[in-house]
Protein backbone atom coordinates (compact mmCIF):
# COMPACT_ATOMS: atom_id res chain seq x y z
CA UNK A 1 0.00 0.00 0.00
CA UNK A 2 1.16 3.54 -0.98
CA UNK A 3 0.92 6.78 0.97
CA UNK A 4 0.89 10.29 -0.35
CA UNK A 5 3.12 8.63 -2.81
CA UNK A 6 5.52 6.23 -0.61
CA UNK A 7 4.81 2.41 0.41
CA UNK A 8 3.82 1.99 3.88
CA UNK A 9 5.30 -1.26 4.77
CA UNK A 10 6.60 -2.59 8.22
CA UNK A 11 10.21 -3.02 9.88
CA UNK A 12 11.97 -5.58 11.80
CA UNK A 13 14.87 -3.58 13.17
CA UNK A 14 15.89 -0.97 15.64
CA UNK A 15 18.79 1.75 14.12
CA UNK A 16 18.82 3.16 17.06
CA UNK A 17 20.35 0.00 19.06
CA UNK A 18 23.60 0.00 17.57
CA UNK A 19 23.43 3.39 15.24
CA UNK A 20 24.64 0.89 12.26
CA UNK A 21 22.19 1.05 8.71
CA UNK A 22 20.78 -1.83 7.01
CA UNK A 23 23.24 -2.78 4.58
CA UNK A 24 22.73 -6.40 3.32
CA UNK A 25 20.17 -9.41 3.70
CA UNK A 26 22.61 -10.60 6.61
CA UNK A 27 22.24 -7.74 8.60
CA UNK A 28 19.01 -6.92 8.01
CA UNK A 29 18.59 -8.68 11.48
CA UNK A 30 15.59 -8.27 13.65
CA UNK A 31 16.18 -6.48 17.59
CA UNK A 32 14.90 -9.30 20.09
CA UNK A 33 14.57 -11.69 17.48
CA UNK A 34 10.72 -11.67 16.90
CA UNK A 35 10.57 -11.00 13.22
CA UNK A 36 12.32 -13.09 10.25
CA UNK A 37 15.70 -12.03 8.89
CA UNK A 38 15.11 -9.58 5.85
CA UNK A 39 15.15 -12.28 2.66
CA UNK A 40 14.77 -11.08 -1.43
CA UNK A 41 11.62 -12.60 -2.26
CA UNK A 42 11.31 -15.11 -5.30
CA UNK A 43 10.23 -13.74 -8.79
CA UNK A 44 7.14 -15.96 -10.18
CA UNK A 45 5.04 -13.75 -11.74
CA UNK A 46 4.87 -12.77 -15.69
CA UNK A 47 5.39 -9.59 -17.44
CA UNK A 48 2.14 -7.65 -18.94
CA UNK A 49 3.31 -6.56 -21.93
CA UNK A 50 0.62 -4.90 -23.36
CA UNK A 51 -0.32 -2.77 -19.70
CA UNK A 52 3.31 -1.92 -19.89
CA UNK A 53 3.69 -0.68 -23.71
CA UNK A 54 -0.23 1.04 -22.89
CA UNK A 55 2.06 3.25 -19.97
CA UNK A 56 3.27 6.85 -21.03
CA UNK A 57 6.56 7.34 -18.85
CA UNK A 58 6.85 11.07 -19.53
CA UNK A 59 3.10 11.55 -18.94
CA UNK A 60 3.86 9.55 -15.49
CA UNK A 61 7.01 11.47 -14.51
CA UNK A 62 5.70 14.84 -15.71
CA UNK A 63 2.00 14.35 -13.50
CA UNK A 64 3.43 12.47 -10.45
CA UNK A 65 1.19 9.38 -11.19
CA UNK A 66 1.99 7.10 -8.37
CA UNK A 67 -1.59 5.42 -9.35
CA UNK A 68 0.00 4.06 -12.70
CA UNK A 69 3.28 3.45 -10.32
CA UNK A 70 1.42 1.43 -8.00
CA UNK A 71 -0.34 -0.37 -10.01
CA UNK A 72 2.35 -1.78 -11.81
CA UNK A 73 5.54 -1.88 -8.84
CA UNK A 74 4.02 -5.60 -8.14
CA UNK A 75 4.32 -7.02 -11.18
CA UNK A 76 7.72 -5.00 -12.66
CA UNK A 77 9.62 -5.83 -9.25
CA UNK A 78 8.31 -9.73 -8.93
CA UNK A 79 8.28 -10.92 -12.69
CA UNK A 80 10.48 -13.58 -13.54
CA UNK A 81 12.21 -12.27 -17.01
CA UNK A 82 14.19 -15.26 -17.59
CA UNK A 83 12.07 -17.43 -19.83
CA UNK A 84 10.83 -13.68 -21.54
CA UNK A 85 11.39 -13.08 -25.39
CA UNK A 86 10.66 -10.41 -27.30
CA UNK A 87 7.10 -10.10 -28.50
CA UNK A 88 8.67 -9.19 -32.65
CA UNK A 89 11.71 -11.70 -33.27
CA UNK A 90 10.98 -13.88 -30.81
CA UNK A 91 14.32 -14.04 -29.29
CA UNK A 92 15.85 -14.67 -25.64
CA UNK A 93 16.53 -11.25 -23.86
CA UNK A 94 19.89 -9.71 -23.51
CA UNK A 95 22.00 -11.56 -20.74
CA UNK A 96 23.43 -7.59 -20.06
CA UNK A 97 20.29 -5.83 -20.10
CA UNK A 98 18.54 -9.11 -18.32
CA UNK A 99 21.33 -8.75 -15.29
CA UNK A 100 20.51 -4.84 -14.92
CA UNK A 101 16.70 -5.68 -15.34
CA UNK A 102 17.23 -8.06 -11.91
CA UNK A 103 19.12 -5.52 -9.98
CA UNK A 104 16.96 -2.80 -10.67
CA UNK A 105 14.22 -5.53 -9.39
CA UNK A 106 16.33 -6.16 -6.09
CA UNK A 107 17.28 -2.50 -5.46
CA UNK A 108 13.61 -1.38 -5.55
CA UNK A 109 12.58 -4.24 -3.26
CA UNK A 110 15.57 -3.27 -0.40
CA UNK A 111 14.50 0.59 -1.07
CA UNK A 112 10.52 -0.80 -0.30
CA UNK A 113 12.01 -2.66 2.67
CA UNK A 114 14.05 0.34 3.92
CA UNK A 115 11.10 3.19 3.66
CA UNK A 116 8.73 0.39 5.59
CA UNK A 117 11.65 0.39 8.29
CA UNK A 118 12.00 3.72 8.67
CA UNK A 119 8.23 4.33 9.03
CA UNK A 120 7.65 1.78 11.49
CA UNK A 121 10.77 3.24 13.46
CA UNK A 122 9.00 6.43 13.25
CA UNK A 123 5.87 5.16 14.02
CA UNK A 124 7.17 4.04 17.42
CA UNK A 125 9.48 7.04 18.30
CA UNK A 126 5.83 8.76 18.19
CA UNK A 127 3.93 6.55 20.65
CA UNK A 128 7.09 6.98 22.81
CA UNK A 129 6.80 10.50 22.48
CA UNK A 130 3.23 10.01 23.15
CA UNK A 131 4.01 8.27 26.66
CA UNK A 132 6.19 10.78 27.62
CA UNK A 133 3.68 13.31 27.31
CA UNK A 134 0.78 11.38 29.46
CA UNK A 135 3.65 10.91 31.88
CA UNK A 136 4.23 14.87 32.05
CA UNK A 137 0.57 15.37 32.24
CA UNK A 138 -0.13 12.81 35.01
CA UNK A 139 3.02 14.57 36.93
CA UNK A 140 1.36 17.82 36.34
CA UNK A 141 -1.71 16.88 37.89
CA UNK A 142 0.05 15.10 40.68
CA UNK A 143 1.52 18.60 41.64
CA UNK A 144 -1.68 20.36 41.35
CA UNK A 145 -3.33 17.74 43.98
CA UNK A 146 -0.12 17.98 46.25
CA UNK A 147 -0.58 22.34 45.55
CA UNK A 148 -4.00 21.87 46.67
CA UNK A 149 -3.26 19.83 49.60
CA UNK A 150 -0.27 22.09 50.91
CA UNK A 151 -3.03 25.12 50.38
CA UNK A 152 -5.66 23.08 52.30
CA UNK A 153 -2.95 22.60 55.32
CA UNK A 154 -1.51 26.03 55.32
CA UNK A 155 -4.96 27.02 56.02
CA UNK A 156 -5.90 24.41 58.66
CA UNK A 157 -2.61 25.96 60.05
CA UNK A 158 -3.39 29.45 60.24
CA UNK A 159 -6.90 28.03 61.71
CA UNK A 160 -5.12 26.58 64.65
CA UNK A 161 -2.71 30.19 64.53
CA UNK A 162 -5.69 32.29 65.53
CA UNK A 163 -7.23 29.53 68.35
CA UNK A 164 -4.10 29.20 70.00
CA UNK A 165 -3.37 33.48 69.71
CA UNK A 166 -6.99 33.66 71.11
CA UNK A 167 -6.28 31.22 73.56
CA UNK A 168 -2.86 33.05 74.64
CA UNK A 169 -5.05 36.48 74.42
CA UNK A 170 -7.42 35.02 76.71
CA UNK A 171 -4.88 33.85 79.50
CA UNK A 172 -3.02 37.17 79.11
CA UNK A 173 -6.09 39.11 79.75
CA UNK A 174 -6.76 37.10 82.88
CA UNK A 175 -3.66 37.65 84.58
CA UNK A 176 -3.37 41.07 84.17
CA UNK A 177 -6.60 41.75 85.89
CA UNK A 178 -7.31 41.61 90.08
CA UNK A 179 -8.01 37.72 91.80
CA UNK A 180 -11.77 38.06 92.02
CA UNK A 181 -13.19 35.51 95.24
CA UNK A 182 -15.68 33.46 92.31
CA UNK A 183 -18.27 32.82 96.11
CA UNK A 184 -18.65 36.72 97.35
CA UNK A 185 -17.12 40.19 96.38
CA UNK A 186 -14.15 40.59 97.28
CA UNK A 187 -11.18 41.11 95.40
CA UNK A 188 -7.48 40.39 95.97
CA UNK A 189 -3.67 41.14 94.67
CA UNK A 190 -2.64 37.76 93.52
CA UNK A 191 -3.86 33.99 93.30
CA UNK A 192 -1.88 33.13 96.55
CA UNK A 193 -4.01 35.80 99.01
CA UNK A 194 -7.12 34.33 97.09
CA UNK A 195 -6.19 30.73 97.67
CA UNK A 196 -5.99 31.07 101.04
CA UNK A 197 -9.48 33.61 101.52
CA UNK A 198 -11.06 30.35 99.90
CA UNK A 199 -9.65 28.04 102.09
CA UNK A 200 -10.93 30.10 105.31
CA UNK A 201 -14.22 31.91 104.01
CA UNK A 202 -15.33 28.87 101.59
CA UNK A 203 -13.94 25.54 102.27
CA UNK A 204 -16.79 23.97 100.92
CA UNK A 205 -15.98 25.62 97.53
CA UNK A 206 -12.32 25.08 97.06
CA UNK A 207 -12.56 21.81 95.56
CA UNK A 208 -14.12 23.02 92.82
CA UNK A 209 -11.77 25.92 92.32
CA UNK A 210 -8.81 23.35 92.66
CA UNK A 211 -10.99 21.05 89.65
CA UNK A 212 -11.52 24.47 87.90
CA UNK A 213 -7.48 25.42 87.65
CA UNK A 214 -6.95 21.47 86.86
CA UNK A 215 -8.90 21.89 83.74
CA UNK A 216 -7.68 25.24 82.95
CA UNK A 217 -3.59 23.81 83.27
CA UNK A 218 -5.02 20.84 81.11
CA UNK A 219 -6.66 23.34 78.80
CA UNK A 220 -2.64 25.09 78.59
CA UNK A 221 -1.45 21.79 78.14
CA UNK A 222 -3.51 20.74 75.32
CA UNK A 223 -2.56 24.10 73.65
CA UNK A 224 1.08 23.20 73.86
CA UNK A 225 0.73 20.09 72.88
CA UNK A 226 -1.32 21.05 69.59
CA UNK A 227 1.65 23.83 69.28
CA UNK A 228 4.11 21.09 68.93
CA UNK A 229 2.58 19.33 66.54
CA UNK A 230 1.62 22.23 64.42
CA UNK A 231 5.33 22.81 63.95
CA UNK A 232 5.90 18.99 62.97
CA UNK A 233 3.40 18.60 61.07
CA UNK A 234 4.60 22.06 58.88
CA UNK A 235 8.27 21.16 58.95
CA UNK A 236 7.04 17.60 57.93
CA UNK A 237 5.16 18.29 54.59
CA UNK A 238 8.19 20.95 54.09
CA UNK A 239 10.40 18.21 53.92
CA UNK A 240 8.03 15.87 52.22
CA UNK A 241 7.61 18.78 49.48
CA UNK A 242 11.26 19.22 48.70
CA UNK A 243 12.05 15.69 48.19
CA UNK A 244 8.70 15.18 46.30
CA UNK A 245 10.00 18.48 44.05
CA UNK A 246 13.60 16.91 44.03
CA UNK A 247 12.93 13.36 42.88
CA UNK A 248 9.85 14.80 40.20
CA UNK A 249 12.54 16.93 38.75
CA UNK A 250 15.34 14.36 38.42
CA UNK A 251 13.19 11.86 36.74
CA UNK A 252 11.87 14.98 34.33
CA UNK A 253 15.42 15.84 34.00
CA UNK A 254 16.60 12.23 33.19
CA UNK A 255 13.44 11.89 30.58
CA UNK A 256 14.39 14.96 28.84
CA UNK A 257 18.05 13.67 28.29
CA UNK A 258 16.61 10.12 27.39
CA UNK A 259 14.36 11.92 24.63
CA UNK A 260 17.02 14.57 23.45
CA UNK A 261 19.53 12.00 22.82
CA UNK A 262 17.18 9.37 21.35
CA UNK A 263 15.90 12.17 18.89
CA UNK A 264 19.57 13.09 18.14
CA UNK A 265 20.57 9.46 17.63
CA UNK A 266 17.23 9.02 15.07
CA UNK A 267 18.31 11.91 12.94
CA UNK A 268 21.74 11.49 12.67
CA UNK A 269 20.59 7.52 11.55
CA UNK A 270 18.42 8.91 9.23
CA UNK A 271 21.04 11.05 7.63
CA UNK A 272 23.83 8.49 7.25
CA UNK A 273 20.96 6.41 5.56
CA UNK A 274 20.37 9.31 3.39
CA UNK A 275 23.24 9.34 2.30
CA UNK A 276 23.77 5.89 2.13
CA UNK A 277 20.48 5.51 -0.18
CA UNK A 278 21.87 8.58 -2.60
CA UNK A 279 25.19 6.90 -3.18
CA UNK A 280 23.54 3.69 -4.00
CA UNK A 281 21.33 6.08 -6.71
CA UNK A 282 24.77 7.54 -8.16
CA UNK A 283 26.49 4.35 -8.93
CA UNK A 284 23.28 2.82 -9.80
CA UNK A 285 22.88 5.93 -12.90
CA UNK A 286 26.38 5.59 -13.19
CA UNK A 287 25.87 1.65 -14.15
CA UNK A 288 22.98 2.49 -16.42
CA UNK A 289 24.32 5.27 -18.21
CA UNK A 290 27.30 3.34 -19.19
CA UNK A 291 25.22 0.30 -20.80
CA UNK A 292 23.13 2.86 -22.46
CA UNK A 293 26.58 4.28 -23.76
CA UNK A 294 27.53 0.29 -25.22
CA UNK A 295 24.02 -0.08 -26.41
CA UNK A 296 24.73 3.30 -28.96
CA UNK A 297 28.36 2.24 -29.55
CA UNK A 298 27.07 -1.25 -30.99
CA UNK A 299 24.01 0.21 -32.40
CA UNK A 300 26.57 2.80 -34.25
CA UNK A 301 28.65 0.11 -35.60
CA UNK A 302 25.48 -2.02 -36.47
CA UNK A 303 24.41 1.44 -38.42
CA UNK A 304 27.74 1.40 -40.09
CA UNK A 305 27.84 -1.97 -41.08
CA UNK A 306 24.16 -1.78 -42.67
CA UNK A 307 25.54 1.40 -44.58
CA UNK A 308 28.85 -0.78 -45.46
CA UNK A 309 26.10 -3.50 -46.33
CA UNK A 310 24.49 -0.99 -48.72
CA UNK A 311 27.42 -0.05 -50.56
CA UNK A 312 28.41 -3.38 -51.30
CA UNK A 313 25.05 -4.43 -52.52
CA UNK A 314 25.16 -1.35 -54.78
CA UNK A 315 28.82 -2.23 -56.71
CA UNK A 316 27.92 -6.05 -56.96
CA UNK A 317 23.78 -5.28 -58.63
CA UNK A 318 24.59 -6.45 -61.49
CA UNK A 319 25.64 -9.48 -61.10
CA UNK A 320 23.58 -10.37 -57.50
CA UNK A 321 20.40 -9.16 -59.16
CA UNK A 322 17.43 -11.31 -57.46
CA UNK A 323 19.83 -12.46 -54.48
CA UNK A 324 20.22 -8.16 -53.31
CA UNK A 325 16.17 -8.18 -52.83
CA UNK A 326 16.24 -10.77 -50.36
CA UNK A 327 19.45 -9.55 -48.64
CA UNK A 328 18.53 -5.84 -48.75
CA UNK A 329 14.91 -7.65 -46.88
CA UNK A 330 17.04 -9.75 -44.70
CA UNK A 331 19.15 -6.36 -43.39
CA UNK A 332 16.35 -4.43 -43.41
CA UNK A 333 14.78 -6.89 -40.95
CA UNK A 334 17.62 -7.07 -38.62
CA UNK A 335 17.72 -3.24 -38.93
CA UNK A 336 14.48 -3.17 -37.59
CA UNK A 337 15.11 -5.20 -34.82
CA UNK A 338 18.27 -4.00 -33.62
CA UNK A 339 15.91 -0.25 -33.72
CA UNK A 340 13.30 -1.46 -31.77
CA UNK A 341 15.56 -3.45 -29.23
CA UNK A 342 17.14 0.02 -28.93
CA UNK A 343 13.98 1.46 -28.30
CA UNK A 344 13.27 -0.80 -25.33
CA UNK A 345 16.23 -0.57 -24.03
CA UNK A 346 16.01 3.24 -23.78
CA UNK A 347 12.36 2.89 -22.55
CA UNK A 348 13.38 0.99 -19.91
CA UNK A 349 16.78 2.88 -18.93
CA UNK A 350 14.06 5.64 -18.47
CA UNK A 351 12.25 3.96 -16.18
CA UNK A 352 15.03 2.78 -14.01
CA UNK A 353 16.45 6.30 -14.06
CA UNK A 354 13.23 8.33 -13.22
Amino acid sequence: MWLNGSPAVHFSHDPLADSIPLQTASTLGVHGGQLPLFKFKPRHETINWRRISAIDVDRVAHELDFVTLQENIMNITFCKMDAEKCPYCQNPLDSTLLKIFRLAQLTIEYLLHSQEYLTANLQMYEEKLQASEFGKEQIKKELCNLSDEMKSQKQECKRRKQIISSQQMMIQSGANNYYKCPYCDKTFMNSFFLQSHIQRRHPNNSDVEMQKRNHSDKIQDEINQLKKQLQHTQSQLEAEKQLYFKTHSQELEKRTMKENETTKNFERWKEEEKKKLNSEMEKMKEVLAEEFKEMTEKNAALERELLQIKHTSIQLKSSLGALKNEHEHNIQEESRRYQQEVKDLKNILKKQVC
